[in-house]
């Protein structure tokens, strides 16, 4: 989130008015005066709810630092910076994850709907639990999945921690989601080229220069070019022409074999956290399940959809009903919007 001279209100050196106070004045632009609005706010960062209109961060992730934020009620503070931007006309009826939008949008045009996923910039699931131990109804659980820990990670894996802005956190996410899964091609291929003695590279800041990002990645693994024509062009874009010219045909191959694994991988880690909430939900998989997935990844780059798919049915029992992946776009946007209207609906019954 930049302005118009170029402050970014994600960096540590913002804070937490500057941000929300940005937001604020964005939707002061668009709405009209003469009506009233109720507002669902999708916040898709780790969060204790603390009522429906109300969530507690717990940390940042994605690399956003902005100060100020981390430990206090978003919901507050973006209801100040809604009354100092002159915006008295919307009120805020709800805080919900994005997977829990992406999730309510696609229960209004699909049946089965239990799970619902994020595969974009960042990587996160939940899901409809019919038992929950602090309820006594069904509720949807976010699980940040983004966090889980114990998958066993490469040599590159621990590297791109190390590298981070919150090393040891979000292990999962580093693994398979848009925002790392570039820089990891990079590091992978920068210890290539040091291997082969293409490009002697070394260092941080050496694989740092050496990280595509996620529609460079789609170009490098749908590059069928005998020359490897749109692989050297996206190397010359991100690197710069000298060492595009350095590279030989081969190591063009050898990036687009590395570009293609990571991806590969990406999708079978995230169809292992699918299968496994199945398997918690629906032990003998007897039920149909549709599971809805919004982001860049799932949708944009090349070959995801198929690996995932894959994914799903070579790990499914014998005999399980069929599982739907569908895209649901823009659901985490078309989810705060249910549940406004939910909310709103809600609060007028009582």
């Amino acid at each position: 989130l930049r302005d118009e001279g170029g402050k970014d209100y994600t960096s540590a050196t913002a804070s937490a008015n500057e941000l929300f106070g940005y937001i604020a004045r964005q939707i002061a632009s668009i709405i009209r005066p003469d009506r009233l609005y109720d507002m669902g706010h999708t916040f898709s960062f780790p969060c204790r709810q603390l009522a429906v209109d109300s969530a507690r961060l717990i940390t940042w992730t994605k690399e956003i630092r902005t100060a100020g934020v981390e430990g206090e009620d978003v919901g507050g503070i973006f209801a100040r910076a809604m009354v100092d931007a002159g915006v008295n006309n919307v009120k805020q009826v709800a805080i919900i994850n994005d997977t829990v939008g992406t999730l309510l949008a696609a229960s209004h045009n699909f049946d089965n709907v239990d799970i619902g996923s994020i595969c974009g910039t960042g990587h996160n699931t939940c899901y409809r639990e019919l038992n929950p131990p602090m309820a006594g109804q069904p509720m949807i659980i976010n699980m940040e999945s983004g966090n889980f820990d114990k998958i066993r990670r490469t040599s590159w894996d621990e590297q791109l921690d190390r590298q981070s802005d919150l090393p040891g956190q979000q292990r999962l996410e580093k693994m398979c989601s848009g925002h790392y899964i570039g820089r990891l091609t990079g590091i992978v291929f920068a210890d290539y080229l040091n291997k082969v003695g293409r490009l002697p590279l070394t260092g941080g800041e050496a694989c740092a220069r050496l990280c595509p990002d996620g529609a460079d990645l789609s170009r490098i693994i749908s590059d069928a070019t005998p020359a490897a024509d749109c692989s050297r062009a996206t190397i010359a874009d991100c690197w710069g022409e000298s060492a595009a010219r350095r590279l030989e045909t081969e190591d063009y191959r050898a990036l687009r074999a590395i570009a293609a694994a990571i991806k590969t991988r990406s999708a079978r880690l995230v169809a292992a956290t699918y299968l496994g909430t199945l398997q918690h939900i629906d032990p003998q998989f007897c039920q149909p399940h549709t599971i809805a997935i919004d982001g860049s990844l799932y949708e944009k780059l090349s070959g995801y959809v198929g690996d995932l798919r894959r994914a799903v049915d070579d790990n499914l029992p014998d005999g399980a009903r069929p599982v739907r992946l569908i895209l649901a776009k823009d659901g985490s946007g078309i989810g705060a919007a249910v549940a406004a209207a939910v909310a709103g609906v809600t609060r007028q019954a009582q």
